[in-house]
Order: C-alpha cells, then sequence, then structure tokens
C-alpha cells in the first residue's frame, strides 16, 4: 500500500513543521477557549501586511484577496473532517483499510483517520483550502512568530491563483509516487519564499525557533510519534526537507519567479528523483519504467474475483514498509536520529526503477496481492527480493512455511531465484528474475497457479527520456581519499600536511583532520536531510556555547564552494585559549557541519583556501 495514499484523503495543504523545526502547534487541551475579536483582527492585520511582501518575494501580483482568519483546534479537526468526508468517501476508506491491514500496515485495533489527525493535530500550524481560496492559521502561535508560518501559506494562496493546486494533484491522488514528487515542489516553492523572508527578517527566525521549543508541543509531537506508523507522515516531512532543497538547487542560476515556473512546467515525477536529484538534475537522467499486465489480472484469477485497487509503488514506499517489517524500531519514527526509514530498508530500495501493486478482491476470502518491481541492476533486484522475502516471513507470524529460496544461476547478481511460502492468507511466490521482482501473496494454491502464468508476462516499458546508466553513480565517491560507506559521504584532504582519521568529538562526525604541525583540527559531520542553515545555527548555540562561551550565532561569511552552499560562524575562544569556527554548508542532499579549531583566528586565516578546498572536495550519495 503506498503510505502517501491515507495523507491524501485531506486536499487541504497543511503547513506541517517537521522534525527538525519541532511543532508550534499547542496540544487541542492546552488551548484558550477561542481566539478573541482582537485576536482575529491582530490576525487579520498581520495577514494583510504581509501579503504585498509574499507578492514582491514570489514575483506574482495577487488576482484575488484571499480571506483569512483564526481558528481554534477544534475548528482546525471541524475543517480537516469535513474535507476527509467529502474527498475520502467511506467507501475508499474502507477499500484502504482493507488493504492496509492485508499488508499489515494497519493493525486490527487501529483507525485510519485518527491516526492520521493524532498527527496533523500534533503538527499543523496554519493550512490553506485550495477549494474555498481561504487561509486559516492556528491559534496557539502568538505574536511575530506567527509571520513565517503565514508567509508560507500565502505563497500557496499566491500560486493557487496561477497554476491551480487542485488540478494538478487531483488527477494522480492514487499515485503516491508522483503525487510525493509534486508536493515537494508545492511545499519547496513555498519554503524557499520563507526561508527568503526569515533571510530578510532574521529577528523573526530567532522568535519562532524559540516559540518551537514550546515544551507542551514538543511533548505533543513526540506522543504522536510514539503512537503514529511512520509511514503515515514521513512522506509529509519529506515534502519540507527535500522540497526546499530540490527547489533551491533548481533555481540556483536564476530567479526564483523565473525559475519556480519552469519547475512547475516540467516537475520531477517520481519519489526517486526527490530522494536522489543526481538522477533528475544531471546529464543522465533517471525516469520510472512504466509497468503493466499481460492480462485481466481478476479474470485470470477466475470467477467471482475482480480488482479493488491499482496503485504504483515508489521508492520511498518500499523503504517504508521494509522499515515497518524490519527496522529497529517496527515502523516508527526515530527521534533521537530522525533516519527513517533506517539505513538497510533505504538501501534494500535504493536502485528502485518501477513499482505496481494489484489488488484482487473475491467475496469470503482473503484479498490477494500481486506486486511487479523493477530496477536498476540485478544486484538491486536481489537485494530488494531477499529483504521483501524477510519481510513477508516478519508478517507472517508462525504462519510461516518456507523451504527458502531455490536459485538457478551462477551468483546472487545474474541468478533467477523463486521463493515459495505460505502465510496467514495464503499460498504466495515470488520470483526474482534479472532486474525485476514478482510476486503473489496470500492466494489458494489454484488461484496462485492461475495467476503465476500471466504475472511473469508483466511489461516493463522504459521511458524514452531515460538515460540513466546506474554504472556512472558513485564514481564521485569512490574516488574520495576518505569515505564512510555507511553514511555513503566522501572527502579529501587538502593536503598531504592533513592527517584523517574517521569519526570525531560528537556521534554524527563522519571524519577528523589534523595539521599537527599548524595545531589546526576538523571534525566533519553530517545529517542526513537538508535543513536551513538560519534554524540549524540557532538550535545550535545552546551546545556550542558551553565550550564557546562567545558564540552568537551571527555568522560572518556566506558560502558557495563547489556543489555547497553555506555560512561561516566565528565561535570566539575557549578557555584554553583555542579559537574556533563552524561551517554548516547543504549540498549533495545532506547537511554539513565542520567544527574548525586552532591556535588563532590568524592561524585559520592563513589556511582559508584548504579550508575551502576540504569543503568541496565533499562528496556524497544522493
Amino acid at each position: 500500500m503506498a503510505p502517501a495514499r491515507p495523507l491524501v484523503c485531506c486536499s487541504l495543504i497543511a503547513a506541517l513543521l517537521v522534525a527538525l523545526l519541532p511543532s508550534t502547534a499547542l496540544r487541542a487541551d492546552d488551548a484558550p477557549a477561542g481566539p478573541s475579536e482582537k485576536e482575529r483582527a491582530e490576525i487579520q492585520k498581520m495577514v494583510d501586511g504581509l501579503r504585498e511582501e509574499a507578492s514582491r518575494i514570489r514575483g506574482l501580483a495577487w488576482k484575488t484577496v484571499v480571506p483569512a482568519d483564526l481558528v481554534t483546534r477544534p475548528q482546525m479537526r471541524a475543517d480537516f473532517m469535513a474535507e476527509i468526508d467529502k474527498e475520502y468517501p467511506p467507501e475508499k476508506r474502507d477499500r484502504d483499510v482493507a488493504i492496509l491491514r492485508r499488508t499489515g500496515l494497519l493493525g486490527a485495533d487501529q483507525d485510519l483517520i485518527a491516526l492520521f489527525m493524532d498527527f496533523m493535530e500534533s503538527g499543523v500550524a496554519g493550512y490553506y483550502d485550495p477549494k474555498k481560496k481561504h487561509l486559516r492559521i492556528v491559534e496557539g502561535l502568538a505574536g511575530p512568530e506567527q509571520q513565517p508560518t503565514i508567509l508560507h501559506e500565502l505563497i500557496h494562496a499566491l500560486e493557487d491563483q496561477y497554476y491551480d493546486l487542485e488540478s494538478r494533484t487531483k488527477p494522480i491522488e492514487d499515485d503516491g509516487d508522483r503525487l510525493f514528487a509534486e508536493k515537494c515542489i508545492v511545499e519547496g516553492s513555498a519554503e524557499h519564499a520563507r526561508a527568503l523572508y526569515e533571510k530578510a527578517h532574521p529577528e523573526l527566525a530567532e522568535v519562532f525557533l524559540k516559540a518551537q521549543q514550546n515544551p507542551t508541543a514538543a511533548a505533543a509531537q513526540m506522543k504522536a510519534f510514539a503512537k503514529v506508523p511512520a509511514w503515515m507522515f514521513i512522506t509529509t516531512l519529506l515534502h519540507y526537507t527535500k522540497g526546499p532543497a530540490f527547489v533551491g538547487r533548481f533555481i540556483k542560476g536564476g530567479t526564483y519567479p523565473e525559475r519556480i515556473h519552469a519547475l512547475y512546467a516540467a516537475p520531477p515525477v517520481s519519489q526517486e528523483q526527490l530522494l536522489h536529484p543526481a538522477r533528475w538534475f544531471g546529464e543522465k537522467q533517471d525516469y520510472p519504467t512504466a509497468v503493466a499486465c499481460a492480462s485481466d489480472l481478476a479474470k485470470t484469477a477466475g470467477e467471482g474475483w475482480s480488482l479493488l485497487h491499482a496503485l504504483p509503488q515508489g521508492e520511498l514506499d518500499l523503504a517504508l514498509l521494509l522499515d515497518f517489517f524490519l527496522g529497529p524500531t517496527r515502523g516508527k519514527y526515530n527521534v533521537l536520529t530522525g533516519q527513517t526509514p533506517y539505513a538497510a530498508a533505504n538501501s534494500g530500495a535504493r536502485g528502485w526503477d518501477a513499482g505496481q501493486m494489484w489488488v484482487l478482491k473475491k467475496e469470503g476470502t482473503p484479498l490477494v496481492i500481486v506486486e511487479a518491481w523493477a530496477f536498476d541492476t540485478d544486484a538491486d533486484a536481489w537485494e530488494a527480493g531477499e529483504m521483501l522475502g524477510k519481510a513477508a516471513q516478519k508478517a507472517a507470524g508462525e504462519a510461516w512455511k518456507s523451504a527458502g529460496w531455490a536459485k538457478a544461476g551462477a551468483g546472487t547478481a545474474d541468478a533467477t531465484s523463486t521463493l515459495d511460502y505460505v502465510n496467514q492468507h495464503g499460498a504466495s511466490r515470488m520470483l526474482v528474475r534479472g532486474s525485476h521482482v514478482l510476486r503473489v501473496d496470500g492466494a489458494t494454491a489454484d488461484v496462485l497457479e492461475a495467476l503465476w502464468p500471466a504475472v511473469l508476462k508483466t511489461r516493463f516499458t522504459k521511458d524514452p527520456r531515460d538515460t540513466w546508466d546506474p554504472a556512472s553513480e558513485g564514481a564521485a565517491l569512490a574516488a574520495a581519499g576518505f569515505v564512510d560507506a555507511k553514511q555513503g559521504v566522501g572527502l579529501t584532504a587538502p593536503s598531504a600536511a592533513w592527517k584523517v582519521t574517521a569519526g570525531g568529538s560528537n556521534p554524527r562526525a563522519i571524519a577528523t583532520l589534523v595539521d599537527p604541525e599548524r595545531r589546526l583540527e576538523v571534525v566533519v559531520s553530517v545529517v542526513g536531510r537538508e535543513m536551513p542553515v538560519v534554524m540549524v545555527a540557532l538550535a545550535a548555540a545552546p551546545e556550542v556555547q558551553k565550550r564557546f562561551p562567545d558564540y552568537d550565532g551571527e555568522p560572518t561569511r556566506e558560502l558557495a564552494v563547489g556543489e555547497h552552499e553555506g555560512v561561516l560562524l566565528p565561535l570566539g575562544t575557549d578557555k584554553d585559549g583555542i579559537y574556533g569556527e563552524l561551517v554548516l554548508a547543504s549540498g549533495a542532499g545532506r547537511f554539513f557541519s565542520l567544527t574548525i579549531t586552532g591556535p588563532s583566528k590568524e592561524a585559520l586565516d592563513a589556511a582559508r583556501e584548504e579550508l575551502d578546498a576540504l569543503l568541496a572536495s565533499i562528496v556524497a550519495r544522493e
């Protein structure tokens, strides 16, 4: 089941604040009884004051004035529930719940809509309704910290007048793969505008961060993370990290209004292209393979069978499925690292080139799942197939029966391998054949044998735009002087004077470089996802000030080195007389920090070219 689908049940574009920017929303039971007329008037004045700034930043004139209002959390819930009932009627809801329960992603005692609302209520600060053309700000914030959220939502309202956001998403609401890419562009544009606004008003970024550190709000979101399965919201969180990173990369070399218009005209079309931007931005582009049945599966299955649903499965969908059954947190968001899905699940899904699920229904029998996957290489297909087999065993529990994989071929990379198994739903078979993985899960023996010849004839058609060469990936990483294979990050020392060792003084450090003669040290750390530099600088202040009490979070230099952009922040001198600097930079889908220390500022200035070369040398497997 595509994880994005339940999140599409509401066409409201919600300004969810990602885990890297903790929610400013208050829990409903902590919120006041309701906004006063004075508070409503203040919000309206704030919205009116930001309209022209939104128009200026986005480079578009307002066609009409979009009304705005301040609402309580109960009102927000009522809005969402009304939209869910309208856009996600019971028959669709029942269908999706049946599929989710059948695949094991939703427990028998879990309510899909209740879980969805638990997450939404923990993180929504504002939302724009493209049907009603109405902007609503959720009560809980007070004062100027509301302005970045309002600016974000005004960009949605403004772009809706030119691009008709609903018409872009409605035709693909059942295609979680394409929908993810579209949503990343919509949210990426609004977040890019917000970043420009905060850069022009840095005092608001600090106020915003402090508001987000509200302990009640943080506790509410942690409670939601512990309760709600990650597949329900990770796609939404990534709209606000992958989206801005992708948009920012596309805008380079042009103006924001001009470039974002071009991106709306020809957007990316898959989760893969957002997860690995080099496959879209590079000279060789990776477009998904089309998957189609060779015959009518329901008719092939026999009398009484019908097609309940057919839906694409993207790379992120596959990773989340593997994470749910095989991950250390059993499909829950990892609040300590933020790395969800976990590394092995991402590795198993990497190399995805297409995915399709068909769900067959017959009254009185379990649903039958048919899947077809395509991967870049035979090795990618085998890795994914093996993990899918392990996930199937985990899902089956004590009902699992299998003799294991039957292989026919010279090795794992080029073997044709079959896994026959029985689970609580019935007989099943999975085949890894070249770069394809095919599966029928949970049928009676006769239905399985009837379906299998048709499944073997599944058609995989390469997109004519697809010029991707898997062999080209990783060349820069392989050429790096030092590589952290687990993180997929490499770097090269500026000269022979620098000694490189793995790890460093913090858990996120991948390498430490030391020039002993000049007493210079650089600790290179990496975060899995790109994020706004200004927010990281502010969030890092309390920890950094323990060693460097003079650190104020104010950058002195903007950086644009190689593929990386960021800032340099002076740390000052610690109690031992060591001078420090902090470089925060993003690029290649990652966020890097370089903690640089030496005997004096002059020593660091003298090594500036080498330090820039080190930053430029950092490469990552996107």
